[in-house]
Parts: C-alpha cells; structure tokens; sequence
C-alpha cells in the first residue's frame, strides 16, 4: 500500500507559507497531532508484520532565528498512527520533553526531512494508517507546512 503526496512547487520564500502554499499543509504551532491528508491507507489486511515508512519534507518560517534564540525554535515531529493511535517508538526527536532540551527535529533551515519507519505485528481485519506531524517545544505561533510526503505499508506473511 502506498500513498503520496506529491508537490512540485518549491516554496521561495516563508514570510506567509510558502509560494504557493495552497498546495502544502499548514500544520500549527499547537503541540497537538496534526493529520497528513494526503497520506492517509486504510486497507485489509490478514494477520502480518507490516513494515511502516513514513516521510515527510517540512517548511519552516525561521527568520527569527539567530545564535541567541535557535534553542527557542520550534520543534517538528512527525509519527505513525495506527488505527487512531499514535505509535510512540515511531515519533521522531524525544517524548520526554522533560529531560531533553530540544524535543524535536531543529528547524535550522527553513526545509527539513523527516522520516520514520517501525516494523511491527498487525491484527486481521481493517485498519488505517496516518502520518501525523506536530511542533513542540518554544511556542511563537509560527506555522509549518508539509510539502511532498509519503507513505509505504508493506504487509510481510509468511
């Protein structure tokens, strides 16, 4: 199973969202999972191991950031979720905030990619399965966009 979502603008410039920005998913600066439309499977499946790869490239406004501040940048994550629930071994950069100054991928460029793969057991039956991206870390309710992205399932039966 494979999906994609395939854009071929490149953005020039990130003031406002990226030239053309229409075609690219804003994702908020909230702290809460944000849903890739585009890159979305739901499918049926036997009982298998499946192997998830998950990509996505990501645009960053980063004007603001300079030696004094890269440590206040947001933050990216991306992860799978299966069947609604957001599978925590695959969610890129750390889940505790807590103990590890930067929580995510550094957005010290303004495009960044992001991938993340698991190999794990699938039950029989129906499921969906989502990237999902969110920005942590220091809030200054400055947007990301999602531009070309995909997402692979392969179902492994022996």
């Amino acid at each position: 199973h494979v999906n994609s979502g395939i854009r071929n603008e490149i953005p020039r410039g990130l003031v406002d969202g990226p030239v053309g920005s229409s075609n690219f998913q804003v994702v908020p600066e909230s702290g809460n999972w944000t849903e890739l439309s585009d890159s979305v499977l739901s499918f049926s499946s036997l009982a298998c191991v499946a192997q998830i790869h998950a990509a996505a490239q990501i645009f960053v406004q980063n004007t603001f950031i300079d030696a004094n501040t890269s440590s206040k940048a947001p933050a990216i994550q991306i992860a799978i979720q299966i069947d609604g629930t957001v599978i925590p071994e695959t969610i890129t950069g750390t889940t505790e905030p807590s103990q590890d100054q930067r929580t995510g991928a550094f957005a010290g460029a303004r495009t960044l990619p992001l991938v993340t793969t698991a190999v794990l057991p699938l039950s029989a039956g129906a499921h969906r399965i989502a990237i999902v991206v969110q920005s942590v870390g220091y809030r200054k309710n400055i947007p990301s966009w999602v531009g070309t992205n995909e997402l692979i399932c392969l179902e492994m039966r022996t």
